[in-house]
């Protein structure tokens, strides 16, 4: 299992593509995860609302358009991923929109210039979009191949109704040492690896992980639906819900192979 996981993830690197230009995206002062981003939004709403200019009003909306696949790049690179499908679909709505004043304007006889200008920038926009998809596609694929992982070690019963664990292949003689209690530390040791790999906790508490990195390069490292850069010694709390076991990974070092940065909370 590990050999497969680590020749999908090595995969997963080779495919990915080359991005040689992209637009230059405007600077975003709220994220949609802020409180204020409401407001933001309303300011621009309040602001097309008085541009009584068909042209200026556009290039508004070529403006507010960019401000989406910032906002989608911004997102996606803060592991938010969440929230990326709906701000490129408003990136593209923007592109649709600004396309269809331009094109009215032309058939018109009207001066399209900055428009012109303002579409060019949006279309370039379509490798920033891109390279977000990829990266959402590279998480899911990254998730696909833990979740695969997990299943492995789920007992399967035997026909004489013996239970039995499907175990996934090892590197090394040792089963993992699982550690139980509330309060842990988990080393990234020098050689990629999470000690230990396995923790347990009961259901219903909240537990303090404290995360040290040994390793020469800084570590981001996804642990249920939140995401911690680990550069020196960082720590977070878990409240510990359901029965499923939580997992923790470190995605970057997976793309390379380094499949002995997966863990996951038992339990119990």
């Amino acid at each position: 299992m590990k050999k497969i996981v680590m020749c999908l993830l090595m995969g997963f690197l080779m495919a990915l593509p080359i991005v040689l230009a992209e637009t230059e995206l405007p600077e975003i002062n709220t994220l949609p995860n802020s409180p204020l981003y409401g407001l933001s939004r309303a300011w621009e709403r309040v602001r097309l609302w008085f541009s009584f200019d068909e042209a200026k009003g556009a290039e508004m909306e070529a403006e507010f358009a960019l401000k989406r696949l910032a906002e989608a790049d911004a997102m996606e690179a803060l592991g938010k991923s969440e929230f990326v499908p709906k701000l490129i679909e408003e990136y593209e709505s923007g592109i649709k929109r600004v396309n269809a004043t331009l094109q009215s304007r032309k058939a018109s006889g009207l001066d399209v210039a900055a428009l012109n200008m303002e579409m060019e920038k949006l279309q370039a926009g379509a490798t920033v979009r891109e390279r977000i998809q990829t990266g959402l596609q590279r998480v899911e694929d990254i998730k696909e191949a833990v979740v695969e992982h997990e299943e492995d070690k789920v007992p399967v019963i035997e026909e004489n109704g013996n239970e039995t664990a499907d175990e996934p292949e090892k590197s090394s003689d040792e089963e993992p040492v699982v550690v139980s209690g509330d309060n842990f530390t988990v080393t990234i040791t020098e050689n990629w690896k999470f000690e230990p790999m396995e923790i347990a906790a009961k259901k219903g508490t909240q537990i303090t992980i404290t995360f040290k990195n040994e390793n020469p390069a800084d570590h981001e490292v996804i642990i249920g639906d939140r995401t911690i850069l680990v550069s020196g010694t960082e720590t977070i709390t878990i409240d510990v819900v359901g029965t499923d076991p939580i997992p923790f990974y470190a995605p970057t070092a997976m793309l390379f192979g380094h499949t002995g940065m997966i863990g996951r909370i038992l339990v119990n």
